[in-house]
């Protein structure tokens, strides 16, 4: 199978610990592997780096775990190409080899442009600016009067609910109702948020 990036590495993120492996290649052919593992301290998380610095790779897969990946991610960022991979997404898309070291799956699985695109959220998000996107959004759906499909991200409508916007989204309902107080204020948001404004 061709190699679509040819300097990877593949990173398993564990408590105290981490297990790293760079593969270096060429179109078809992988020429060397190495292995490493590093503790997840400042120090050796740096040690890190210079390695894959070293050995000029361009691409990196981490394992996204929780949140023991975001120090590591905010370190390479700046210098990698790197994918953020839920290890239980994978396993259901991929059947995994019983040998070899989970770094070395997610390696190969990158090199080969195996794994889907992935986004890093950073850690100053502002919650209340996208539970009112949310819930202007949600008036797109309104059917029945003032329900609303609940097709969005769980951490904004149980935000949505405990500010009385909505009803409880937790049901096997596939909608939920958009309080008074949550539709006046979803219409004003609507409205500031995409609504063109006229320059005359």
């Amino acid at each position: 199978m061709e190699r679509i990036y040819q300097r990877c590495c593949g990173i398993e993120v564990l408590k105290n610990s981490l297990n790293a492996c760079v593969r270096l290649g060429k179109e078809y052919e992988v020429v060397s592997q190495e292995l490493r593992n590093f503790r997840t301290d400042h120090n050796d998380l740096g040690a890190l780096r210079e390695w894959l610095r070293s050995l000029e790779v361009t691409h990196v897969a981490i394992q996204a775990k929780g949140e023991a990946w975001r120090p590591l991610h905010d370190l390479l960022e700046d210098g990698f190409d790197i994918t953020l991979v839920d290890a239980g997404l994978i396993k259901q898309m991929y059947a995994r080899p019983s040998d070899g070291p989970y770094c070395e799956y997610l390696a190969i699985l990158l090199e080969h442009g195996l794994l889907p695109p992935s986004f890093a959220p950073p850690t100053d998000i502002d919650t209340d600016k996208i539970d009112e996107a949310v819930l202007a959004l949600m008036c797109l759906t309104l059917h029945e009067g003032t329900r609303a499909w609940k097709g969005f991200d769980w951490d904004s409508m149980n935000r949505l609910h405990k500010k009385g916007f909505i009803t409880n989204p937790v049901s096997k309902a596939k909608s939920v109702e958009i309080t008074e107080e949550g539709l006046r204020y979803a219409q004003r948001s609507f409205k500031k948020l995409f609504t063109r404004h006229s320059t005359r």
